[in-house]
């Protein structure tokens, strides 16, 4: 008993697969040309097992075929609606990848956002957009302005393997999502300026200011 559910649960993953490779690399990366062909080949299968069936009349087969044929179809559409909707919500979400920690650990004084922001800032740790930007308030030295570096210290702290590395593209995607995700003291963040403000962060990564940044949020979050 045991080998036979082990080889029909093999051969249902098998079918699984195959079904997921179908709509995910094919038919929602291609035109509708390869649906028309699976429903020409469970059209064909359904036509096979109505001869075969045991309806005597015609008209019973007749029924028991566009029965078999449009339930079939509907299966189809339901599947390529599902991918394709898993498709759209993953090409919606950011594609950074967060340390885990608890939210009840997290010492809020420091953290400095409201009630409201909070909620924000949660939805953007699970790759979502922010429904209201977060107002950042850690002040730089002239006390005029926010501090880009610790916005970009709190954010390597918390991406996994952190954001020293990004490639070009990441950091692109990364400079859109503070843009459309904080505000710094109340003021929309200058996009052209992040990319230089960027580098002199990781110039100043390993110094001591650097180090204290980095710790600062580790001590916000109660990270290792």
């Amino acid at each position: 008993m045991d080998r036979t559910i082990k080889k029909l649960a093999v051969l249902w993953c098998k079918l699984d697969d195959a079904i997921d490779h179908f709509f995910k690399r094919s038919t929602l990366s291609s035109n509708s040309a390869r649906l028309y062909f699976l429903i020409i080949i469970i059209a064909v299968y359904g036509l096979v097992i109505t001869l075969f069936s045991s309806y005597s009349s015609f008209e019973q087969k007749l029924l028991f075929f566009f029965g078999y044929l449009l339930t079939g179809i509907l299966l189809i559409i339901l599947f390529a609606a599902y991918y394709e909707k898993k498709r759209i919500k993953n090409s919606r979400l950011y594609p950074f990848y967060y340390v885990p920690f608890k939210w009840e650990t997290v010492n809020y004084e420091l953290l400095k956002f409201n009630e409201d922001e909070r909620i924000d800032f949660n939805l953007l740790l699970n790759r979502r957009h922010v429904q209201n930007k977060i107002n950042f308030r850690e002040n730089n030295k002239s006390k005029e302005g926010a501090n880009h570096r610790m916005l970009f210290s709190m954010f390597h702290v918390l991406i996994q393997d952190g954001i020293e590395h990004f490639t070009d593209v990441q950091k692109k995607i990364f400079f859109e999502m503070l843009r459309d995700s904080f505000l710094m003291n109340r003021k929309p963040i200058n996009y052209d300026t992040l990319k230089s403000s960027f580098s002199n962060w990781k110039y100043d990564l390993d110094t001591e200011k650097g180090v204290a940044y980095h710790q600062y949020w580790k001590n916000v979050f109660s990270l290792p």
